[in-house]
């Protein structure tokens, strides 16, 4: 191009000269503008080259594997492994993908010696709409695994349009001696419009001494509508976590409790329930500020479920969210400093107990940063990238770093 423009020149005035320079300037600006602006976007692809990690991060995986009939065909030949987690995972993913030809494939895992298998093979099967309710009931009732059993009663709730011995059926399987089967069977009811029984099922579970039908019932409670969510709230402080990470998901989605009751639990001692808390607080109103508190003054694992917590947040804590940053930052350069002392102690025992500590340290602050970034725009950071950072391959791991450095605010 240099030559062409230098043969065009020669018969052109100074002045033309200039000009065509300046156009030729303004189309470099303009093309430059652009690959910036897709140069990260290209930076996740290659990342996210394998159909694993597209599946894991919500990508195309699965549409484009749906599309290739040899990807069905081994599913299908997958369902006659000897491996019952390769049974498992093809009559999963035939279900998944609505690979309805599979059907006799998939029908054949129901009497698997595996019980994983088998409710693989039920939930399937009712994805791809071949599950009759004679047959999931006689599951729901015969079979000796819980999981299997919740799995068939599952299926039979999404079923259209029961009649009333079959609603009569159904009830009767509320005296399962299961806390999680009888809890698919309330919800069931209640989808099929049965409250009366529903309520009874669930009131039974959530008054329970034992932790696990308390956990059932509020459950339950958190995946229907008409009900009495009340006890969700008596459960805030329930002895078990798994019991206090359900009552949060029920009083939130019955809109029980303000917003410091939910900011408290990411205090919790359990990660389940901090956890729990962060995801319901991403959905309330003018929650950013009280969550950017929490950042300044909370404990580290409260500062971990804020950061969470302040997903979808960002055009209103962006500021002060990069001040966070910023002193998290000071805070791990300074920690690093730490480490480089301690690699030339004298006293190697416990310079190398220390510099786990620091290490340690360290690290929880690297993920609040990446959790960071991820809120500020580029959720990437938290998850795909985050696992790139940590790859045995060198050359993932420096592509990991790049694409941060492109997503990522400069700071």
């Amino acid at each position: 191009i240099s030559g062409v423009l230098l043969i065009i020149a020669s018969s052109l005035a100074m002045k033309q000269v200039f000009w065509l320079g300046f156009v030729t300037a303004v189309v470099a600006v303009v093309v430059m503008f652009f690959i910036r602006r897709t140069y990260a976007s290209s930076l996740v692809a290659t990342l996210r080259e394998g159909r694993g990690e597209q599946v894991l991060e919500g990508g195309p995986g699965l549409e484009v594997m749906a599309s290739d009939a040899g990807v069905i065909a081994g599913l299908r030949a997958a369902t006659t492994s000897e491996s019952p987690q390769e049974r498992m995972l093809g009559a999963s993913l035939l279900g998944r993908l609505g690979a309805t030809e599979a059907l006799p494939a998939v029908r054949s895992l129901w009497t698997d010696e595996d019980s994983a298998v088998r409710r693989a093979a039920i939930l399937a099967d009712a994805q791809l709409g071949g599950a009759s309710f004679e047959d999931l009931a006689h599951v729901a009732d015969a079979d000796e695994d819980e999981a299997v059993r919740a799995a068939a009663v599952t299926a039979i709730g999404d079923l259209d349009g029961l009649a009333e011995p079959e609603i009569a059926t159904l009830a009767d399987l509320a005296s399962d001696s299961s806390p999680l089967v009888r809890c698919e069977v309330a919800v069931a009811l209640g989808r099929h419009a049965q409250l009366a029984p529903a309520r009874a099922a669930i009131d039974q579970l959530v008054a329970s001494d034992r932790s696990s039908e308390r956990k059932a019932g509020l459950d339950a409670i958190a995946r229907l509508d008409k009900v009495d969510a009340a006890a969700a709230l008596e459960h805030f402080h329930d002895p078990s976590a798994a019991v206090r990470a359900a009552a949060i998901r029920a009083a939130a989605r019955h809109d029980l409790g303000d917003n410091s009751a939910y900011l408290a639990c990411l205090d919790d001692p359990a990660r389940e329930v901090r956890t729990t808390a962060a995801i319901v607080i991403q959905d309330l109103r003018k929650a950013g500020p009280a969550l950017i508190e929490v950042l300044h003054v909370g404990s580290e694992q409260a500062q971990e479920a804020a950061l969470v917590g302040l997903d979808g947040h960002a055009p209103f804590v962006r500021e002060p969210l990069l001040e966070w940053s910023e002193l998290q930052v000071e805070r791990a350069i300074g920690l690093r400093a730490h480490a480089l002392v301690l690699s030339t102690a004298d006293d190697t025992t416990t310079a190398a107990f220390l510099g786990a500590v620091i290490a340690r340290r360290e690290a929880a602050i690297e993920g609040r940063l990446l959790q960071a970034v991820a809120t500020l725009g580029a959720p990437e950071a938290s998850g795909m990238i985050r696992r790139s950072l940590k790859a045995p391959d060198a050359e993932i791991r420096a592509q990991a770093i790049e694409a941060l450095d492109a997503l990522g605010d400069p700071g």
